[in-house]
């Protein structure tokens, strides 16, 4: 398993600025990335893809 985190400073993210925090596991299994939203109130978000691949699902915001 490995885990990263990086700044979203437009690259990719749901909003232009925020923080992902990325994580892995073994070969075959799902990749996931929490996202928290910067300065625009955009909240946390989830999303994940098959292992290796870059077909990610939407980022659905959590709600209070």
């Amino acid at each position: 398993m490995s885990i990263k985190m990086w700044d979203n400073y437009y690259n990719g993210g749901p909003t232009a600025i925020g923080t992902v925090l990325e994580f892995y596991g073994l070969a075959g299994h799902s990749t996931g990335q929490l996202y928290f939203g910067g300065c625009d109130n955009s909240r946390m978000r989830y999303r994940d893809a098959s292992y290796a691949e870059n077909i990610w699902s939407s980022w659905p915001r959590f709600e209070e």
